[in-house]
């Protein structure tokens, strides 16, 4: 599938290899295609296991990395005028992030991958972008609250993931530091079914953040 995968990119004209959310469409299917390197390892995995998983993981990562590249070039002003699509893609790619850059298993190097991806700073990013577009909302709208302005409330989602992250990923170094069970969930205003445009709610995150033991056997 991801030799179908090139060719069909390679068929495609240079108008189209310049569509955002196309190529944003396109590396959304490779992070999928690739994710399958996240299942639990099983026990005595060989030298060979092993070099196939690293490869499947970095081509997953590879993914997430031109994926965001893709997102960026949107101009949040812009974001009222995307579907759902976009954002399904975008809350499965913070997702696979997540675990690609936690997964600490025999093969796979988390700090150089953390290198290559900075997703404290992704993070940090998506959240200016999105409080530009639901300010922008309320000048348009010239609104007084931001109740109902799900840009303005994922920000402060994504900003939670951001500091729960820096906490998960530095929790192996420093035991001292802040636990991400510690961080509290901010509190959304509105109808959070209307805005869950990423299809990720506050019981989705909650059980994303909890303990996580890729070294399970396979039940």
């Amino acid at each position: 599938m991801e030799s179908e995968l090139g060719k069909w990119k390679g068929s495609l004209s240079s108008d189209l290899e310049q569509h955002t959310q196309l190529m944003m469409l396109f590396h959304g299917v490779g992070i999928h295609l690739h994710e399958i390197g996240l299942q639990s390892p099983r026990l005595n995995t060989d030298g060979d296991q092993i070099l196939q998983r690293a490869e499947i993981l970095n081509a997953c990562l590879s993914s997430i990395i031109l994926f965001f590249e893709s997102y960026f070039r949107i101009p949040s002003a812009l974001y009222f005028r995307l579907s759902f699509a976009p954002w399904l893609h975008m809350g499965y790619a913070i997702t696979t992030a997540c675990r690609l850059l936690l997964f600490d298993v025999n093969g796979w190097n988390l700090l150089y991958a953390r290198k290559l991806l900075d997703l404290s700073d992704i993070l940090r990013q998506i959240c200016e972008r999105f409080e530009e577009a639901g300010n922008i909302n309320l000048v348009n709208r010239k609104a007084t609250h931001n109740g109902d302005n799900a840009f303005l409330q994922y920000a402060k989602r994504l900003r939670w993931v951001e500091a729960w992250y820096g906490a998960k990923s530095r929790a192996d170094i420093d035991p001292g530091i802040l636990k991400p069970q510690d961080i509290s969930f901010p509190a959304v205003e509105g109808d959070l079914n209307l805005m869950d445009f990423m299809s990720v709610d506050d019981t989705f995150w909650q059980e994303f953040m909890g303990d996580w033991d890729f070294t399970a056997s396979p039940k």
